[in-house]
């Protein structure tokens, strides 16, 4: 089967065929085990007739080339068992790219939702707004630019105070997005990691590592579909970042 053949549910059903030389024991066991790592779920009848089901939404960070075999034991009502496989086939989805910047953002803090995200920060922490100068170097906290950071592109910055450990960022309406690049800004040594997440599964992850004084990169990643994008840094207690991009399906 191929992802998004069905927007809520991938299935696959049939009959397997079994024999045995004994009277009255060409069944099947109707329990099945599943596999480790399996995404889906099977169930099977004494005649063989079995159908196969997983959440197309367990299957978007699949790309095009790429497959998942579910794998499950199945039992003859004698006990001889046999392995049963079902494979899912990625593909990839149309992109219309988009950036979330912060640009608008003029007082006070960045609301909890913002430009169609969600930006979840650990308690007692927020995300504040960078006002720039002329070098870019400065951000403001809630009182206004003056409680240092820097903002290496010279646009206004979200940065987060206290430590940041860590960010969650998701889509408002908890749907898929394509991650593709985070504009990353730090001031003290620290490693930041940028984590991606479907189905609470991870996807994958890109570390960079920044010297201590103001730096700013841009990190970027190919994951495919994910729909949680985590920033974790170590010891820096102040970060920001900004142009969030990104595409949808």
């Amino acid at each position: 089967m191929t992802e998004d053949e069905s927007a809520i549910t991938l299935t696959a059903s049939g009959k397997l065929t079994i024999s045995d030389a004994d009277h009255d024991q060409a069944f099947f066991q109707t329990a099945v085990t599943k596999g480790a790592g399996a995404w889906g779920n099977l169930t099977l009848d004494a005649s063989g007739n079995y159908s196969y089901s997983v959440a197309n939404s367990a299957t978007q960070g699949l790309g095009a080339g790429q497959t998942h075999t579910d794998t499950f034991t199945v039992k003859a009502l004698d006990g001889t068992t046999h392995e049963v496989s079902f494979t899912v086939n990625g593909q990839d989805e149309a992109q219309t790219g988009t950036v979330v910047d912060f640009e608008d953002v003029t007082t006070g803090y960045v609301p909890v939702t913002y430009a169609g995200f969600h930006w979840d920060t650990p308690a007692g922490e927020y995300l504040g707004y960078g006002v720039p100068v002329d070098t870019g170097l400065v951000m403001g906290g809630p009182g206004g630019p003056a409680d240092g950071g820097n903002s290496p592109d010279g646009t206004r910055y979200v940065w987060t105070n206290g430590g940041i450990d860590p960010v969650i960022i998701t889509r408002a309406d908890g749907d898929d997005f394509f991650f593709e690049s985070l504009l990353v800004s730090t001031h003290r040594a620290s490693d930041v990691t940028l984590s991606g997440y479907n189905n609470g599964h991870l996807v994958g992850e890109v570390t960079h590592s920044f010297p201590d004084g103001d730096v700013g990169v841009t990190m970027t990643a190919d994951w495919g579909a994910i729909d949680t994008l985590v920033l974790n840094a170590s010891t820096n207690p102040n970060v920001g970042f900004d142009d969030l991009t990104y595409s949808l399906a």
